[in-house]
C-alpha cells in the first residue's frame, strides 16, 4: 500500500504595494542645499584657520614657561601680595607725609634713612604719577617705585592701571603690573602680572617688610579700639 504524502499548502506571497515617495519641494531642496553648503564652508574655515597657524618655536615655548614660573613664584611666594598690594598701599602717601613731625609713627616696618618724592612723566596722552621711596632695611638699600598710569582705556572700565619696581644694589630685581578696582568701596592696588623678576636675597626682605607692615597695622588698629573702649568706659557709671 502506498501512502500519499500530504502536500502542505504554501501561502501565497502577499502582494507588495509600491509606496510612492513624494518628491521634495523646491523649498526643501533649497534648505538641504544651504545646510550642506554651510557645513562645507564651516569645515573649510576650520581647516584654513588651522593651516594658517604658525607652530610656536622652541624659544617662544621656553619664554612662556619662564613667565609662568615667575608668576607662580610671585603668587605662591607672596611676592605679588607684598610688592603688588601691601607695600604700595603703605608707602603711596609718604611723599606728603614725610614732612610731618610724627611721620615715623606711620612707618610700620624697620626702615631707616627714608626718602620719598612725588614726580610725574608724560606717556602720550597720559600723565603718569610716580611715587619713589628710598630706604634701608636689614642693612640693604632699596628703591621702590610706584607708577600710577591712570584709568584704563576700556570703555566703562572702573580700573586704574599701574606698575611697581623694586631696585636692590642699583639693579631692578622686580617689576610687577598692578591694578586698582575703584568700583569697590575701599579700593587698593592688586598684583596683576610679572614684567621682570630676578631671584635673590632681597625676596626674604620683602616678605619680612610685608609681615611687619601687617603686624604694625593690626597693632595700631587694636590700640585705637582699646583707647576708644577706655574713653567709653570712663563715661559710664553703673553704680
Amino acid at each position: 500500500m502506498f501512502w500519499r504524502k500530504k502536500l502542505q499548502s504554501i501561502p501565497l506571497r502577499p502582494e507588495v504595494k509600491q509606496v510612492e515617495i513624494p518628491a521634495k519641494s523646491a523649498i526643501d531642496q533649497l534648505n538641504e542645499a544651504s545646510d550642506n553648503l554651510s557645513t562645507s564652508l564651516r569645515n573649510y574655515s576650520d581647516a584654513a584657520y588651522k593651516s594658517a597657524q604658525v607652530e610656536p618655536d622652541e624659544g617662544l615655548i621656553e619664554a612662556r614657561a619662564k613667565v609662568d614660573a615667575a608668576t607662580k613664584i610671585a603668587v605662591d611666594g607672596r611676592l605679588g601680595y607684598a610688592l603688588g598690594r601691601c607695600i604700595p598701599q603703605h608707602v603711596e602717601h609718604w611723599p606728603s607725609w614725610i614732612t610731618r613731625d610724627d611721620f615715623i609713627k606711620w612707618v610700620h616696618f624697620d626702615a631707616h634713612d627714608i626718602g620719598a618724592e612725588l614726580s610725574s612723566e608724560q606717556d602720550g596722552s597720559r600723565n603718569i604719577k610716580i611715587v619713589t621711596v628710598h630706604f634701608s632695611f636689614n642693612e640693604n638699600r632699596y628703591i621702590f617705585v610706584l607708577r600710577d598710569r591712570g584709568m584704563s582705556y576700556v570703555p566703562d572700565a572702573l580700573e586704574r592701571l599701574g606698575d611697581v619696581e623694586l631696585w636692590f644694589d642699583e639693579i631692578m630685581v622686580a617689576k610687577f603690573g598692578v591694578t586698582e578696582d575703584i568700583s569697590n568701596e575701599y579700593s587698593q592696588w592688586e598684583f596683576c602680572d610679572v614684567h621682570a623678576l630676578r631671584v635673590g636675597p632681597w625676596m626674604k626682605d620683602v616678605i619680612d617688610i610685608a609681615t611687619q607692615i601687617e603686624t604694625g597695622q593690626s597693632r595700631q588698629s587694636r590700640e585705637f579700639l582699646d583707647r576708644r573702649t577706655l574713653e567709653m568706659a570712663n563715661n559710664i557709671n553703673l553704680n
